[in-house]
């Protein structure tokens, strides 16, 4: 449930920012796969390395690879530029990837914030995202 929470969170500030334009070029689906790897690394590390952290379960691992797959179809299908893969492939922590919202356009965003909905369900106001019962992440 923390990676999920981590999830919704990270992005949804990130894709605060308002509308910018896509620059140009496009980078590869290869190059999407390589940012998407790297970002939910950091979420992991970032979760390890808390107080009361611990490694990956198999259901954390599990969600990490669906997030991992949720991202490089996100920035493959929006076409996301390869000024915004850099900066999320950049990021060293979560709290980073603040910076690279102005890297995406509001469609991008959107579909983004839209897919992490899909996923885990709506935030609640002062509350968790709705992750389901099973999922392997509580």
């Amino acid at each position: 449930m923390r990676l999920a929470v981590l999830v919704a969170i990270t992005l949804s500030s990130a894709c605060a920012s308002g509308p910018t334009s896509r620059p140009e070029p496009v980078a590869s689906p290869r190059a999407c796969e390589k940012m998407a790897d790297h970002l939910i690394e950091v979420m992991l590390d970032g979760i390890e390395q808390k107080p009361g952290g611990d490694a990956p379960s198999r259901g954390k691992q599990e969600t990490a690879d669906a997030l991992t797959r949720m991202f490089i179809q996100i920035c493959v299908d929006t076409k996301w530029s390869v000024e915004a893969q850099t900066c999320f492939g950049g990021v060293a922590k979560l709290e980073d990837t603040n910076g690279c919202a102005e890297y995406l356009t509001v469609p991008q965003r959107d579909a983004a914030g839209k897919a992490i909905e899909d996923m885990f369900g709506k935030r609640q106001p002062g509350g968790d995202a709705g992750a389901p019962e099973g999922d392997g992440v509580r």
